[in-house]
């Protein structure tokens, strides 16, 4: 398998994958005989690893997956990650991001049910995504361009079909585009997830529904029924909780803490967390410097008071 040519073709000829009522955009194709570590990080896009040959690990918010031959792993967009191989790794791999303006509803099911399931797949050796992999990057060139791109287009649609499949295997009822309720709670959870991870933007709830294929309405249906309140309620109690947090342990100024947890103005900040927590950032912070004193203090009371009894019983 002559992997820098196929590369090399795919990317030439294939910036697009199309199917009745979803259109992905493809940034590129990619492939490496001896892919060893990358840093931690993550990507506004999807993106699609095969592994050849070799072992090592895939990371994804701290749970570490084993890479191995035939391993299928689906980096999903703004989710941190990283790659590591001693020995490195044969890896093919696309990048992909869907046109919004070109997604069926069964899509957006399909793309949604992805951000639930587990990052990696082990196949066999028969399995026919295995096989369509190795061939789409095997393709030669033909004499007409025409006969090259179609064939080329053909078998990148199959990749990511079969490969897709692999991963969510039925949970998902396209035919009546409808979610279990698990894979709903599921969903759900991804998207608290996403929210914590992402305090210091200035996140709306269309951003977040997009983000997740769903509507602004369905957003705001689960927030309710899984949560009692309101999106917008729900991105202020956390962002109010992180900095709770951060002026118990850190000794950032109130300033810095309003700023990375997406507050606009240390006045709105100041407002927002008297009102929660009935007391300003200043007291707050007072209270557990006190609260640490008092710790502090009693472990040498304790000292002295142990020291006593053993020199009166000497």
């Amino acid at each position: 398998m002559n992997y820098a040519k196929g590369k090399q073709l795919l990317n030439k000829y294939i910036h697009k994958i199309s199917y009745d009522t979803c259109t992905f955009l493809v940034p590129y194709w990619g492939g490496f005989t001896d892919h060893h570590n990358t840093k931690t990080h993550k990507h506004s896009f999807w993106e699609l690893c095969f592994v050849v040959s070799g072992e090592g690990s895939y990371i994804e918010k701290g749970a570490v997956y084993p890479l191995k031959t035939n391993t299928l792993f689906l980096s999903k967009p703004n989710v941190t990650h990283k790659i590591e191989s001693q020995e490195g790794l044969y890896l093919l791999y696309v990048s992909f991001e869907e046109n919004r303006g070109h997604l069926g509803e069964q899509w957006r099911i399909l793309l949604n049910s992805l951000f639930t399931c587990s990052p990696v797949v082990y196949l066999e050796e028969k399995d026919e995504a295995v096989s369509l992999w190795k061939a789409l990057y095997s393709v030669e060139k033909e004499d007409y361009a025409f006969f090259l791109e179609e064939n080329l287009n053909s078998l990148a649609k199959s990749v990511l079909l079969f490969s897709f499949s692999r991963f969510i295997s039925l949970k998902v009822d396209l035919s009546n585009q409808k979610l279990k309720e698990n894979d709903t709670q599921k969903i759900f959870q991804s998207i608290k997830l996403y929210i914590k991870d992402n305090l210091t933007i200035s996140l709306t709830a269309d951003d977040v529904a997009n983000h997740f294929y769903i509507s602004t309405r369905q957003l705001s249906r689960l927030f309710m029924r899984y949560e009692g309140v309101s999106f917008s309620v729900f991105k202020k109690r956390e962002r109010l909780k992180k900095s709770a947090n951060d002026i118990k342990n850190t000794s950032l100024s109130f300033s810095e803490i309003a700023n990375q947890n997406g507050f606009s103005t240390l006045q709105y900040f100041s407002k927002c967390f008297t009102e929660y927590m009935e007391s300003t950032p200043t007291e707050f912070r007072q209270m557990y410097l006190k609260k640490d004193l008092m710790r502090f203090e009693d472990k040498e009371a304790l000292q002295l008071q142990q020291r006593r009894k053993e020199n009166e019983s000497d």
